[in-house]
């Protein structure tokens, strides 16, 4: 999940300090591993708390984390939207 979010930040680096229009779309497409990734690591860990694998406050914990690095993909995707709007508006 880190790895993914810090490509995420690169691409929005570059998209913001080089008008990378191809960055831009590499963010949006990003968007949906984050997206499947925060989702199965939900289900396994709804999983392991069903059987008695971890316990409720660790599990909330884990669960507010991944809330969290969801939020960090969520601004990531709008920066690089708001940035792919700006480069166009520019470039015409």
């Amino acid at each position: 999940m880190l790895d993914r979010l810090n490509s995420q930040f690169q691409a929005v680096y570059e998209a913001l300090d080089k008008a990378d229009e191809q960055a831009v779309q590499q963010v949006v497409d990003g968007e949906s591993a984050i997206t499947e990734y925060i989702l199965a690591a939900t289900e396994a860990h709804v999983a392991r708390l069903e059987h008695g694998q971890c316990d409720i406050l660790s599990g909330v914990i884990f669960l507010d984390l991944l809330a969290h690095l969801e939020r960090v993909g969520d601004h990531l995707l709008n920066i690089a939207e708001r940035a792919g709007t700006v480069i166009q508006v520019t470039k015409s």
